[in-house]
């Protein structure tokens, strides 16, 4: 039921023949069995014995149940450890996972000859490929330039010289496609 179960005088109010040995080995007058909860549900009873009737009172009957609460939530704890335990490791294999998958699509991304840069809904460039940074070796930008983050939209605006006309097409192709007016843009330059 969830509620505890006292007998506080096993000759006036315990009746039951399978437990009478027991009862008379070990001179039982009186016990409680209290219930232990796992997730809310009963799990198993916490029982105490006592060779003295009227054994257990109001205030003993009340730290009892404290007790078992206190199990009760340990339980609740211990399967909540193990289920985050479960998890994590879970957590761990999809990450393996995931840079096993990452690491192929490296190897295939940068096996391309083509100059290739990622770039999100707003133009910046997620990632490039080693030819990419092959060509801006070739055309001037240094060891130490950092791509990633940078809005290719803009770079693109901002071509000077030679490289104006190309520039301000390829940002508006880019545009087009990212705000979906267009479902294609290929340039050579």
């Amino acid at each position: 039921t969830g509620n505890y179960f006292l007998c506080n005088n096993i000759d006036q109010t315990f009746e039951t023949k399978s437990w009478k040995l027991f009862i008379e080995k070990h001179h039982i007058e009186s016990f409680i069995v209290l219930p232990i909860k796992k997730a809310g549900s009963f799990f198993g009873t916490f029982n105490l014995y006592s060779t003295e009737p009227n054994y257990f009172g109001r205030y003993d009957i009340l730290s009892l149940n404290e007790v078992t609460a206190d199990i009760s939530f340990a339980l609740d704890m211990f399967e909540k450890a193990e289920r985050h335990k479960e998890a994590e490791i879970e957590l761990q294999k999809k990450y393996a996972e995931l840079e096993e998958v990452s690491n192929q699509r490296s190897a295939i991304f940068n096996s391309l000859p083509a100059s290739i840069a990622l770039i999100n809904n707003e133009g910046n460039i997620l990632n490039v490929n080693d030819e990419w940074v092959k060509f801006g070796k070739e055309n001037g930008l240094d060891n130490s330039y950092q791509y990633l983050d940078k809005n290719y939209i803009e770079i693109s605006e901002k071509s000077f010289g030679k490289d104006t006309l190309d520039g301000r097409r390829m940002a508006q192709g880019l545009k087009e496609i990212l705000s979906g007016e267009k479902d294609y843009f290929t340039m050579e330059y």
